[in-house]
Parts: C-alpha cells; sequence; structure tokens
C-alpha cells in the first residue's frame, strides 16, 4: 500500500523507464532551448545596435522614447523615398541646370519629406539610429523590416524563456522521481523478500 502510494505521487510505474523517459524529454528540452538561444543571437546580431536600442525601449515601456511600430515604418518609408530622390536629383542634374522645373520639383518634393523626417526624429528621438542604422545597411539586410525583425527577436525572447520554463518543470518532476527512488526501492526490495518466503 505504501509502495503504490509512493509511486503514485511520483508518478511512477517503474522507476527506470521514468527515469528514461524524462532524461529523453530534458535532452529535447536542452536541444530546442540551445537551438532557440542560438537563433535569439543571430538575430539580435542582425539587428545590431539599432535593434537592442528599440528591444529596450519596447521593454521599458516607456512612452515618451517608445516609437510605435507604424511611426517607424513611417520614418523607413520616408528614409527611403529621400534617397530615390537625392539619387534622382544626381541624375537630372547631368541633364538640366538647377532651375528647371523638374529639377526643382524634385527638390521641394526631398525638402517636404526632409520636414516629414525631421518632425518624426524630433517627436520620437530613437528614430535618429534608424538612420544611422541604414547607412551601415542595417535595415537593408535581408528580410530589412526592422519592425519585423524586432517583433521577432521577442518572439525569441518569448520561446527561451517558454522553454527555460519547460526545462525547468522537468527538472523538478524528474528531480522528486529521483529523491524516492531509494525508497521506492527499498520497498519493491521488501515485497520481493515477502513473495519469495
Amino acid at each position: 500500500v505504501k509502495l503504490k502510494r509512493l509511486k503514485t505521487e511520483a508518478k511512477v510505474l517503474f522507476v527506470e523507464d521514468t527515469k528514461k523517459a524524462y532524461q529523453l524529454q530534458l535532452a529535447k528540452a536542452e536541444d530546442e532551448l540551445m537551438d532557440a538561444r542560438r537563433e535569439l543571437a543571430e538575430r539580435k546580431a542582425m539587428l545590431g545596435d539599432l535593434g537592442t536600442g528599440l528591444l529596450t525601449q519596447g521593454a521599458t515601456n516607456d512612452a515618451g522614447n517608445s516609437v510605435p511600430p507604424e511611426k517607424l515604418s513611417d520614418y523607413l518609408e520616408i528614409t527611403t523615398q529621400l534617397d530615390t530622390l537625392r539619387k534622382h536629383e544626381r541624375d537630372l542634374l547631368l541633364l538640366y541646370k538647377e532651375a528647371h522645373p523638374t529639377v526643382q520639383r524634385e527638390r521641394g518634393q526631398m525638402a517636404a519629406l526632409s520636414k516629414q523626417k525631421t518632425e518624426l526624429e524630433q517627436a520620437f528621438p530613437m528614430l535618429k539610429q534608424v538612420a544611422l542604422g541604414s547607412g551601415r545597411g542595417a535595415t537593408n539586410a535581408p528580410g530589412g523590416d526592422v519592425t519585423a525583425q524586432v517583433i521577432d527577436v521577442k518572439r525569441l525572447e518569448a520561446r527561451v524563456t517558454a522553454l527555460q520554463i519547460i526545462r525547468s518543470n522537468i527538472q523538478t518532476e524528474a528531480s522528486s522521481v529521483l529523491e524516492k527512488e531509494p525508497e521506492i526501492a527499498e520497498l519493491e526490495r521488501q515485497r520481493s523478500e515477502l513473495q519469495k518466503s
């Protein structure tokens, strides 16, 4: 009766089989955790300093400093348009003089976009790091949508946390079995002795 109660408490039918099952579960959890940590480190490295700043802002939830995803997207779009207009202006200047209406129209568009960019940078100072990062190619990397990459990093951080909890739970359950193993073994030995006699 005591043996049955002890095995029920430990959720064990056969101690050795249960230990092997926990070892397999723990090894799988460790592998998944290691893979998730590796992928997280890779994603953070891809984002560089810019991503770290955006992730830190998101974690602190400081309304004065955090950049809403739609504002980040607007800012990146404005920056891309400005770069395109600058290149186009250089090409136009090879064909026309500065006073030409087409060149002036390009410059007017650039001035309007520059004003929008400045307003966004004043409202969200962290965006200035996006401009620095884009010069290094950080925002033009494969999968260059910074917002999506930041969201993916947060997803991976949540996955790592969940896997750590799962691993911890498996370790706790396995420890419970290991703690009760000597007592179960002793009771099984006593039962075996009684059956022999």
